[in-house]
């Protein structure tokens, strides 16, 4: 009897691991590793409620890569990758652990933070942001750009 009973709970563990597992997968973009649009769909949920009740300041951030067609176009497919996910490494390397960020299209991205104080504060941080890219070599001759687009609420 015992024995059936640690066989089940095994399998319990187990199904609760694999279940786990396909959260993470059904979240996560392949290429970048970070939060897919399931993710953000679900953390933007989560934070309007948030504000809803406990009226904590929240702000959202967007942007895209500017001709990333372009980039394709000249330097095929699997570079336009690799520049995505450099993309998604130096927001990664400015943002809190706890901030939302997602690749929620072929080259758009989202961040949902609750960190930022003021109105002020989420400018500075857009800008910071865009010329963190702007600022990286990404070994193509021009430089890459991103258009921000943010609100604070």
């Amino acid at each position: 009897m015992i024995d059936f009973i640690l066989v089940i709970i095994v399998i319990l563990i187990i199904n609760k691991n694999i279940r786990l597992n396909l959260e993470i997968v059904a979240s996560t973009d392949t290429l970048t590793n970070i939060g897919n649009r399931n993710r953000y769909n679900e953390s933007m949920e989560i934070y309007l409620k948030l504000f809803k009740n406990q009226k904590k300041n929240i702000s959202y951030i967007t942007f895209d890569i500017d001709y990333f067609k372009k980039i394709n176009d000249n330097y095929g497919h699997d570079f336009g990758d690799e520049v995505l996910r450099k993309i998604a490494k130096i927001i990664l390397i400015n943002i809190k652990k706890d901030d939302i960020f997602c690749r929620i299209g072929g080259e758009e991205f989202a961040l949902i933070t609750d960190s930022l104080a003021t109105k002020d504060d989420l400018v500075k941080f857009s800008n910071k942001l865009r010329t963190s890219v702007e600022d990286f070599d990404f070994d193509l001759g021009y430089k890459v750009t991103i258009s921000v687009g943010a609100t604070f609420f």
